[in-house]
């Protein structure tokens, strides 16, 4: 490694150090607690899961955002949980159909900075669903790509929390999407940010899916409902 290389990771071990490192075999996922300043200013950042893609609805669906086209559910779980947290917080949906690791690096590379920033991405990384050129990205290439994405954010100020990818209901590219979602729990440890297991959090969800990938509204609550009581939003520090 060189010098540069390791003067990065240390600046973000002193940037990161504030949050426990959380992992499937370590500290219980429960005991993750983010405390932010009132008004919070959080984002999420994603593909189409995050979008909050469903088109299974006729009518009643939220309106597209960040240019893209495709029909939202009525509860995608970035704007649930600003429901729940009403007005204690202003959430940033920052997902967007097919998008990889690779896109996401460039995509949000100048967004406004926030207090915390949800990363939620290896779907697409993995199967490639939207069918972009380049098709899907190697593991490696997807543990380099998260790692920036993590440098970017913490140098910015930002508290980080990486969700590993929501289950899919094929089983052969469920298995193969479990290599990413370890790989996730990896630069978790190995960078020290907090970690919300996605398919832990909706495992009690009977009906996860509208098509098999997209997440089903009982799913999209449920998901809110569980970072609504990970946040301390009591204190505040502005």
């Amino acid at each position: 490694m060189s010098a540069v290389a390791r003067s990065l990771w240390i600046a973000m071990a002193v940037v990161l150090s504030e949050f426990a490192c959380l992992s499937a075999a370590g500290v219980p996922l429960e005991t993750l607690r983010i405390a932010l300043p009132l008004p919070a200013q959080i984002a999420f950042e994603g593909d189409s899961t995050t979008y909050g893609q469903d088109t299974s609805q006729e009518s009643g669906g939220r309106s597209a955002i960040n240019g893209a086209g495709q029909t939202r559910s009525r509860v995608p779980f970035p704007e649930q949980l600003g429901t729940l947290l009403a007005g204690q917080a202003r959430i940033s949906n920052r997902g967007y159909p097919g998008d990889r690791t690779i896109d996401a690096l460039a995509r949000w590379q100048n967004a406004q900075r926030v207090d915390l920033v949800f990363l939620m991405y290896g779907t697409n990384d993995c199967a490639n669903f939207g069918r972009l050129a380049g098709g899907s990205v190697s593991i490696g290439d997807y543990r380099r790509n998260l790692v920036k994405l993590v440098l970017h954010h913490s140098s910015r100020g930002e508290k980080v929390v990486l969700m590993t990818a929501p289950p899919l209901q094929d089983r052969l590219l469920e298995a193969r999407l479990e290599e990413y979602r370890e790989t996730m729990r990896s630069v978790a440890r190995e960078t020290h940010v907090g970690l919300i297991d996605i398919s832990r959090v909706i495992q009690g969800v009977q009906d996860k899916w509208t098509d098999g990938v997209h997440l089903s509204v009982s799913a999209n609550m449920a998901i809110a409902s569980y970072i609504k009581d990970r946040l301390d939003l009591t204190k505040s520090t502005k």
